[in-house]
């Protein structure tokens, strides 16, 4: 009799540990995609609150020259959880960089001299960025929010390539694809932001997390 009741407990206890190996795993699940959500939304409120913040500054600024990571610390536009403790390295929710830099707001061909300078846009730029996140980001509605000064975005599979993106994003640009880098403009043209999903998740296709998004403004 003792045995029997031995053998029904220790068959009792393997379900036990079943449902528990089965609710682990779902509960490691449901945790990681609640962090990459995290993640998303708190790089979008820092996209925000920087873009704002250096729009403000700039606002009474004949340009944007000289803007950088360290002049944006200065100016109190970055929020506390991306600054490190030291210097002007600035980091995003998914451990890559956060690059700001002054840029163009007219096309070479516009410009009102041979020679001159235009720093009268910046860039906000985040690297090391997962597929899931980049999707996520440049179909996020930015010109629909309160902010109406975004020019556009250029998505590029590493940070190596932003350069390359930023110099399609001008004031009247009219997106464009190429390859796997795209630059998407804020005038309803070809490629616009928001972009659509399916578009997103095409250009998104970044190996070992190396996606890359330039946001920029005037």
């Amino acid at each position: 009799m003792k045995n029997s009741e031995y053998g029904r407990s220790m068959v009792e206890m393997l379900g036990v540990l079943a449902v528990v190996g089965v609710m682990s795993v779902g509960g490691i699940t449901g945790y990681s995609k609640m962090m990459a959500q995290y993640k998303i939304n708190k790089a979008i409120q820092q996209i925000e609150q920087i873009s704002s913040k250096l729009i403000s500054v700039g606002s009474g600024a004949a340009s944007y020259e000289g803007l950088s990571n360290a002049s944006a610390i200065k100016f109190d536009a970055i929020p506390s959880e991306a600054r490190e403790a030291s210097g002007s390295n600035l980091v995003n929710p998914f451990g890559g960089k956060i690059i700001i830099e002054a840029a163009a707001f007219l096309a070479p061909d516009d410009l009102p001299a041979a020679g001159a300078v235009d720093k009268q846009a910046f860039t906000i730029s985040y690297t090391d960025l997962p597929e899931d996140a980049c999707v996520a980001l440049s179909s996020h509605n930015w010109a629909g929010g309160k902010n109406t000064n975004l020019i556009g975005i250029g998505i590029v599979p590493a940070e190596t390539q932003l350069s390359s993106v930023a110099s399609l994003i001008y004031q009247n640009c009219d997106g464009s694809k190429s390859g796997s880098k795209l630059a998407a403009c804020s005038n309803g043209s070809t490629y616009s932001v928001p972009l659509s999903v399916s578009i997103a998740a095409n250009v998104c296709n970044c190996a070992n997390d190396t996606c890359a998004i330039m946001f920029k403004y005037f």
